[in-house]
């Protein structure tokens, strides 16, 4: 995929999602599990490890903010970006970056995760509930956690992992992002970790071109923030 059409596809996926992102539509879960695609330890698993049980009132009203707050595959579709994995709620393990766990991770509520891609292009989301403010929180131990310079995960090996600058994210409390190469199948993938309240947007992009990652994670990462204010305001 040349760099003018990955433009023309984040740029299509802007515009798509700008229409929706304080509507408060979104994609309802289906039924597929979640693959590991060409990055494994950088995509959202499903987990069945202990967590505390969230209320019976919280679930519904987090299942239903984190399915909103994820960004459409009815604006991908339009530009051409085929589903990878159709949206699915559940608990998800969707870090694992120079460190494995985040202290406040064991409260996180529920979650629902998407994937997207085209032609070595791909988008992979997953928005989380927490409690009480937590959200915030676990956004600086993702900043904390993420210090090496390379890590092994899942039969892996990355290197080059360093903080990236996002421009201002203004519906966001809290952000951090990092970019990181894969050198088995020459990609790069580009991470955010944004916060709003109580929700987090857990999203990344992978090209085999490192600018391409970077300005694709930038401009969905707005319109994530976007569309999870419109969940949390």
């Amino acid at each position: 995929m040349t760099h003018s059409t990955v433009v023309v596809l984040v740029s299509g996926v802007v515009g798509g999602m700008l229409l929706v992102a304080g509507c408060g539509s979104g994609d309802q879960p289906g039924a597929s599990t979640t693959s590991g695609g060409g990055s494994a330890s950088t995509s959202a698993t499903a987990t069945a490890s202990a967590k505390p049980s969230p209320s019976s009132d919280a679930t519904p009203r987090a299942k239903a903010a984190t399915s909103k707050a994820l960004l459409p595959t009815a604006a991908f579709a339009k530009i051409g970006l085929d589903v990878a994995d159709k949206p699915k709620t559940d608990k998800w393990d969707w870090f694992e970056t120079c460190r494995p766990s985040l202290p406040s991770e064991s409260r996180q509520v529920i979650g629902t995760n998407g994937k997207w891609e085209k032609d070595g292009l791909v988008v992979s989301q997953t928005v989380v509930a927490y409690p009480d403010r937590v959200a915030e929180n676990i956004v600086a131990e993702v900043a904390k956690a993420v210090t090496c310079s390379t890590y092994s995960a899942n039969g892996h090996e990355y290197s080059k992992v360093k903080a990236v600058d996002l421009p201002k994210v203004a519906p966001a409390d809290a952000k951090h992002a990092w970019c990181m190469d894969e050198a088995k199948e020459a990609v790069t993938i580009c991470h955010s970790v944004i916060a709003a309240q109580d929700l987090i947007s857990s999203l990344w992009v992978m090209s085999g071109d490192a600018d391409e990652a970077k300005a694709g994670l930038a401009a969905l990462t707005l319109l994530a923030a976007k569309r999870i204010e419109a969940q949390v305001r």
